[in-house]
């Protein structure tokens, strides 16, 4: 359709999908296969196709955008909708109020980013997986700079490299003026061969550089705020299906112990200082462990050692192994044993009994 013909006096204000039979039987080339040099740096080697349209639905092809160059996409459609498809190369232009795109792989980007969200005030990416060489989403944006809100969406989405470069979701909020980006991640989102920032201790997003941290930026984790105001609003946030930061979730942090100090009710304190070693994030806490309970007059008989243990209380502690299951199989020991004993002992008894009876019937 590309160049084709008053082909917009067809696509003008009309809402289209178009079906293909599979990613690996149909493919889609968005622009000119060879853009024209003299328009590098504009919108003018994108696709005029659908200028004008309401709702463009692709699914179950491959597209395509084999030019390595910016601003490539399709030009001026409302909404864009891509649904069990296939993208490689780098495209900036989809829809123009929303685009959406679901159970979709990006791929084919060597070393430059997947896509920008470049042209759409909300894009929603629902159960994609990106391959790529370390870029993926670029969240950034000159066209309509500073002038509404725009929203980024990532729900159950996984993010492949082979080599570390950047996060899922490199990050430019300092051209947005009086606006905002908003960023919702949902879901299980996964990440493998991304380091996590070091600023926002996270392999999900990040910044270029601090001048791309002004502010304007809004990020939520499964419905709760973990970022604005240009810092983390917390160190250690668990939601309903992940927890930030990295640092956190993977518990990647250097301790240091003070000394115990016994208290005046019976019990030890220490001091202790954690470090993430992700992002250098700091947090300092007391551990307390409660001083051993004393056994009453009527509780020495069935006292055991086990009730001596002091018990630590710890704002932070870490959950260890049951051990239930391993007392009960030594118990179950002990009675079998004593159960043998006793049967032993009364056939003892009996043997007993026997040879005296056999001792006087011989001397009788």
């Amino acid at each position: 359709m590309y160049n084709s013909p008053n082909i917009q006096s067809y696509t003008k204000g009309k809402s289209l999908t178009f079906i293909g039979q599979g990613i690996d039987k149909t493919y889609w080339g968005i622009g000119a296969t060879v853009p024209d040099p003299s328009k590098f740096g504009t919108e003018y080697n994108g696709d005029y196709s659908f200028d004008g349209a309401k709702t463009v639905t692709f699914k179950d092809m491959t597209l395509q955008s084999k030019a390595k160059i910016d601003y490539l996409g399709f030009i001026r459609i409302d909404d864009t909708i891509v649904e069990d498809c296939k993208i490689n190369g780098k495209t900036f232009y989809w829809g123009y109020k929303t685009a959406t795109f679901k159970n979709t792989t990006f791929d084919d980007t060597d070393t430059d980013y997947a896509i920008w969200a470049y042209s759409s005030p909300i894009m929603t990416f629902d159960g994609c997986t990106f391959h790529g060489a370390g870029k993926y989403i670029n969240v950034y944006t000159d066209y309509s700079t500073g002038k509404e809100n725009r929203t980024v969406n990532i729900n159950n989405c996984t993010f492949i490299t082979q080599k570390h470069n950047k996060s899922a979701l490199n990050i430019n909020d300092s051209n947005m003026g009086n606006y905002k980006y908003y960023v919702n991640f949902t879901g299980h989102n996964v990440t493998e061969g991304i380091q996590p920032h070091t600023l926002t201790c996270s392999r999900l997003f990040g910044f270029s550089n601090n001048k791309n941290n002004s502010g304007r930026l809004v990020v939520k984790m499964d419905g709760v705020p973990i970022w604005q105001d240009a810092k983390m609003v917390s160190h250690s946030i668990d939601t309903a299906n992940d927890k930030y930061t990295d640092g956190y979730k993977d518990d990647a942090f250097d301790y240091t112990y003070g000394e115990w100090v016994k208290q005046e009710d019976g019990s030890f304190k220490r001091h202790v200082k954690r470090v993430c070693q992700y992002c250098g994030y700091a947090e300092e806490y007391d551990e307390i462990k409660a001083a051993p309970v004393k056994p009453t007059e009527d509780s020495k008989s069935q006292e055991t050692p086990a009730s001596k243990t002091p018990t630590t209380v710890n704002t932070m502690s870490k959950v260890t192994p049951n051990k239930v299951n391993a007392v009960k199989a030594t118990t179950n020991d002990v009675d079998t044993s004593v159960q043998t004993n006793v049967g032993l002992s009364i056939l003892g008894v009996f043997a007993g009994i026997a040879g005296i009876l056999g001792y006087r019937k011989k001397n009788k």
